[in-house]
């Protein structure tokens, strides 16, 4: 066998295995996501009062999902500069990431989208059961994501500026990581406590698209976990700061989606409470809100 011959055979043998490995079921059960008819070249369709929602039930766990624009950005006719997606796989897990795009970039929106996108997407081909899921590397192909945006339309980096909290629930366990502000609360023996969140006295958001984003993003990793909530700063009064008698109205919402007889009542609760008085009180900026609990059956 001729050199070129053997390169050849190896090259082949190769790219089989890649072929295997890329031909992993990885298709899920369900895909969600608040970006609607936003392509791959990161078109953004126009805002609008409706929240984009979404709904999951099996014997495993619940999830509903809502972002919302603020009173503020419809007062003005801006885009809302929150997204989420969320996938839930065959093999249980779910997959969550939530953005918030800074108010001062002028492409915020399209950062938000475009991160969350490019996270669950990485994640969908790299989590394996048995071992911890590469929140960095999820991280880092948002990151890559936005740089190739930012490149391709000739724009600042910069003006894709926006936030990433990732979460990956497996049965009673949760890996969660952060960069920027937004947060993360868990639910475990019956009490609520922080899993991640900005320290109060900082008033600088860390974006993903800072220079050195690697040393300042946070992770974590929970067991016998209960419940999860994941949201932007919009309801950061609400799940961290909430005054004297305020962290009723964050039970109340989570056992609403819950207790729900169906997913779809439980999104509807979920709309209803954002879109409502006493939040759109607490706050004028976008929300979005991931609420999950883990099925009694």
């Amino acid at each position: 066998m001729s050199a070129l011959a053997a390169v050849l055979a190896r090259w082949l043998r190769w790219r089989g295995r890649g072929s295997r490995r890329s031909a992993r079921p990885r298709d899920p059960l369900a895909v969600y996501d608040s970006f609607g008819a936003l392509d791959r070249q990161g078109q953004v369709p126009a805002g609008d009062d409706v929240p984009y929602t979404a709904c999951f039930g099996d014997a495993r766990v619940g999830l509903s999902a809502a972002t919302v624009r603020g009173r503020r950005h419809r007062a003005a006719g801006v885009r809302c500069e929150d997204a989420h997606r969320c996938v839930v796989l065959r093999d249980g897990q779910v997959l969550i990431a939530v953005s918030d795009g800074v108010g001062s970039s002028r492409c915020a929106d399209i950062g938000a989208r475009l991160s969350t996108m490019a996270a669950i997407d990485y994640l969908m081909n790299a989590c394996e059961l048995d071992v911890e899921p590469p929140l960095e590397g999820a991280l880092s192909a948002a990151r890559r994501r936005l740089e190739s945006y930012a490149q391709g339309r000739c724009i600042l980096l910069e003006d894709l500026a926006c936030t990433l909290l990732l979460a990956v629930f497996r049965g009673g366990r949760l890996y969660t990581a952060r960069i920027g502000d937004g947060g993360i609360v868990i639910a475990r023996g019956g009490e609520w406590s922080v899993a991640t969140a900005p320290a109060r006295a900082s008033r600088y958001v860390t974006p993903l698209t800072t220079a050195d984003w690697r040393a300042r993003w946070d992770h974590g990793r929970f067991e016998e976990v209960e419940g999860v909530c994941v949201f932007t700063d919009g309801l950061e009064r609400a799940y961290l700061y909430a005054r004297d008698g305020e962290h009723e109205v964050v039970e109340h919402v989570h056992a609403a989606a819950a207790d729900s007889d169906t997913p779809e009542h439980g999104m509807q609760a979920l709309c209803d409470e954002l879109l409502g008085p006493t939040f759109e009180g607490l706050s004028d900026d976008d929300k979005t809100l991931v609420v999950l609990w883990r099925s009694a059956g």
